[in-house]
């Protein structure tokens, strides 16, 4: 993926070359193309260690994609060519059904100058917007922007951040940075037109149940599907990512097609004592899968400090760098033998697993506030570190959640569509596009990131299916037990394996008890302490540890305090000091909590942040305010 820079009017032309620098400076990327015509201007980046094939430069129409292009059946440089050569004869609107995968496209006629822009339909890859009319900057990093035009944090935004780790919708934590929409065509005629937002949509997912459609054709569909879709990503040099685990499973399946076991590659992270880790080790090798199983060094303790600054560079702080800091250890691991990485994101969307709380699918409104307590909300929380106008800004929290949601279903008639499929279609638009895109394009810097079961054509049909065929799984695996029957013996992490129930295997399913009811004790306690329980916590990679870690240094620490923070009017004197003091025992409660505001800290220090704005005087952006006066 590496980087993109655009910029476009008369006040603009001096801003780019300071931007680009900050892609070669900070984000360590070089520059493999330069553009300028009229007022635009358009710099792309790639990786230091990697050759940039994904544009073409030609007198009659030149094209730049970001990250991986599928077009057709073909994937990376064969399919940019295959559409160049399209681009004679048809415009990019009528081209798009084609198009797959997560992009950004750029596309130059050189006969009348214009420029075309196209988001890919899940909005996977983030682009920022900076700007509107016709003076804007459009960049893959939100930080080249913030760094350099003064920006004005967004309380509203800012709260979302600091209580889930993420901004859903199209903002950002700065008023005046937004996202470019997914599945959109944006068209800039010529240096006097405006850029338009939010953008013509060619793409919108499925919105009505197949009710027709049998399950067994469902089944076959969607192999078919997944088989035809994972043909141009196998010929790439890929590792197939088995950490997210079930769903990884459904990927190998369809893999299996187009590559025998022993030329499929697997990776796993995490501590050798995980139970999902000895899982995948122990089916990889009973299939005969080549794995590769890494472990954080045993100078993680020194070397966090490193991976957390560095972090904030590779992920513009869009996420929490505590989290993101392992990560980037395995995805620089992975980089180092394989150009891509392929991995189960958006497997949810082919189970229940996202709707569970539903209970049955069904034609009434979902019940969005208990999907945002449980998957949104669900960690510990300790508000009274907060000052009071920022205390009560987060508690409102969930109203802006609930608001967006239902925003982002605005073209559903939630009385007459299914219940389930508004939930899926929650998790497409905003999960994935947010949660995930941010991760997705965070990683693609160091290692392209693909995620087949978010591909367009397997959205389609899967989004559609009747949602009796995805409870417990059942129609995945129904797939992988048609398109890889070895895999679909292997136990899953409850005990049972990976198919349906019958009476004959029945007795194959009993492990399945156990789990149930260590389930149902989980959360019984969950609900008695009001606690989250993690399962399998207590062999995984604590987020507790990696603060006890990196506050041994004295110089983190001391980062961190009070007297140090930029931010420090949104937080409470003695309650934030005891908060971060309690963070470097091992045992903290509240680490999510803590890492989203270091890495707020942390990336504030870097911006550009209007000197008018004061963190502690938010009482106007206060929801309730208007009715008090």
């Amino acid at each position: 993926m590496a980087g993109i820079l655009i910029t476009a009017g008369a006040r603009m032309g001096d801003h780019h070359e300071d931007m680009r620098e900050y892609f070669i400076r900070h984000k360590g990327l070089q520059p493999t193309h330069d553009e300028g015509w009229d007022q635009v201007r358009l710099s792309k980046f790639s990786r230091e260690s990697a050759i940039d094939f994904n544009f073409i430069i030609h007198e009659k129409i030149s094209v730049w994609v970001m990250s991986t292009l599928i077009y057709g059946n073909r994937a990376g440089r064969s399919a940019l060519e295959d559409l160049w050569q399209d681009l004679h004869e048809r415009p990019l609107e009528s081209l798009m059904e084609n198009c797959d995968g997560p992009f950004f496209l750029a596309v130059r006629d050189h006969s009348d100058n214009s420029l075309t822009l196209a988001t890919d339909h899940a909005g996977i890859v983030n682009i920022y917007v900076f700007g509107s009319g016709r003076n804007w900057a459009i960049s893959s990093s939100s930080m080249a922007l913030s760094t350099h035009f003064p920006v004005t944090p967004d309380p509203d935004n800012v709260a979302q951040f600091l209580r889930t780790a993420n901004v859903y919708g199209s903002g950002t934590i700065y008023q005046e940075i937004t996202l470019l929409e997914p599945a959109c065509i944006y068209r800039i005629a010529g240096p006097e037109d405006a850029l338009a937002l939010p953008g013509r949509p060619y793409w919108r997912s499925p919105v009505e149940i197949r009710q027709d459609l049998p399950f067994d054709r469902a089944r076959d569909l969607l192999a078919e599907s997944l088989v035809e879709s994972t043909a141009p990503l196998s010929r790439e040099n890929m590792v197939c990512d088995f950490t997210a685990g079930f769903d990884s499973r459904l990927l190998v399946a369809a893999f299996s097609r187009h590559r025998p076991f022993s030329e499929l590659p697997t990776f796993v992270f995490g501590p050798q004592a995980s139970k999902e880790v000895r899982l995948v080790k122990d089916y990889c090798a009973s299939l005969g899968l080549p794995n590769h199983h890494l472990e954080l060094p045993a100078e993680w303790p020194d070397i966090l400090p490193d991976y957390f600054k560095r972090s904030l560079q590779v992920t513009d702080g869009e996420e929490n760098l505590m989290v993101y800091a392992p990560i980037l250890l395995a995805q620089e691991h992975k980089a180092r033998e394989h150009s891509c990485s392929i991995n189960g994101l958006g497997g949810e969307l082919y189970r229940d697993f996202w709707w569970i709380q539903e209970l049955y699918g069904s034609k009434r409104p979902a019940n969005i506030e208990r999907l945002i307590n449980m998957r949104m909300l669900q960690y510990e929380y300790d508000y009274s570190v907060f000052s009071e106008p920022w205390r009560r800004r987060m508690q409102g929290v969930k109203d802006t959640l609930k608001a967006v949601f239902l925003d982002s279903l605005a073209d559903m008639d939630l009385h007459a569509s299914y219940n389930t499929l508004q939930i899926d279609n929650l998790y497409l638009r905003q999960k994935i596009r947010r949660w995930a895109g941010r991760t997705m394009s965070s990683s693609s810097r160091i290692v392209s990131a693909l995620a087949p079961l978010t591909l367009k054509r397997n959205l389609d049909l899967v989004l559609a299916v009747p949602p009796g065929y995805k409870k417990g799984g059942r129609l995945v695996k129904s797939v992988i037990a048609q398109l890889c029957e070895p895999l679909s013996g292997l136990r899953m992490l409850n005990g049972a394996p990976c198919r349906n129930i019958t009476v004959g295997n029945a007795h194959t399913f009993l492990p399945l008890l156990a789990d149930y009811a260590r389930r149902g004790m989980r959360k019984a306690v969950q609900k008695a302490l009001n606690r989250t329980i993690l399962l399998d916590a207590s062999v995984s990679y604590q987020q507790s540890w990696f603060f006890s870690c990196l506050f041994s240094h004295p110089e983190m620490q001391k980062e961190f305090a009070y007297p140090a923070l930029l931010t420090q009017g949104m937080y409470d004197p003695a309650r934030y000091s005891r908060f971060h003091e309690e963070a470097g025992n091992g045992s903290f409660a509240y680490c999510s909590q803590l890492g989203n505001i270091m890495t707020l800290e942390m990336r504030m220090r870097s911006d550009n942040i209007r000197p008018h704005f004061s963190f502690q005087e938010i009482m106007d952006a206060d929801p309730a305010a208007g009715e008090r006066a």
